[in-house]
């Protein structure tokens, strides 16, 4: 299962290593606003499809 970037680039490495932890649920918040830059398939499917939600509800907090 691949990660899916979520509008900004991410670094290949990074969405990788989001991937590799299929299908355990993992997502990478990277900057410093908290906003959600990636995720897996398992993280859409146990909390929530970051994919369904606006830009400006994209966030972790």
């Amino acid at each position: 299962m691949a990660a899916t970037t979520i509008g900004r680039p991410v670094a290949r490495s990074s969405a990788q290593l989001v991937a590799d932890l299929s299908p355990l649920p993992a997502v990478l918040v990277v900057n410093y606003r908290y906003n959600v830059l990636t995720r897996n398939s398992g993280m859409a499917g146990m909390f929530v499809d970051f994919d369904t939600l606006p830009p400006s509800r994209r966030n972790a907090m």
